[in-house]
């Protein structure tokens, strides 16, 4: 990959966005911003370019779920890809994000390897199968 994946991780607690990074540490390259809020990844999704978004579901201010309603709502990122990393599989949750167009959802704990295959594999039918324009 000739340039950097830009990826956004949201999750309140610090050392969970850690892991995140740990995990992918020895992927392709790869650059990580960080969030610790809804709030305050949507300012940083609107002022820069991400290939993909992790975010934690359960967080304060605005939670996983709001974010991606957020993200799906604007046309610059209703496209883009995002998965919920969530530590309960409630499927009320998991009905949620998938009705608000989530783009996968991984349950905690997983391995280095799972999420670097979720990652490929969510870019991947992107890159297969852009967006279709919608019709106004």
């Amino acid at each position: 990959m000739a340039n950097p994946l830009k990826i956004l991780i949201i999750d309140d607690l610090k050392s969970a966005r850690r892991i995140l990074i740990k995990l992918l540490e020895d992927a392709a390259e790869f650059t990580a911003s960080e969030a610790d809020d809804g709030q305050q990844a949507l300012e940083l999704i609107n002022n820069n370019n991400f290939d993909i978004i992790l975010s934690d579901c359960n967080m304060p201010k605005m939670n996983g779920l709001e974010l991606l309603a957020r993200v799906r709502s604007q046309e610059k990122t209703k496209h883009l890809p995002f998965i919920m990393v969530t530590a309960t599989a409630e499927k009320e949750t998991i009905e949620k994000a998938l009705a608000l167009g989530v783009s996968d959802i991984m349950i905690k704990p997983f391995t280095s390897t799972t999420l670097k295959s979720k990652i490929s594999e969510v870019i991947s039918k992107i890159a297969i199968a852009p967006p279709e324009p919608t019709a106004s």
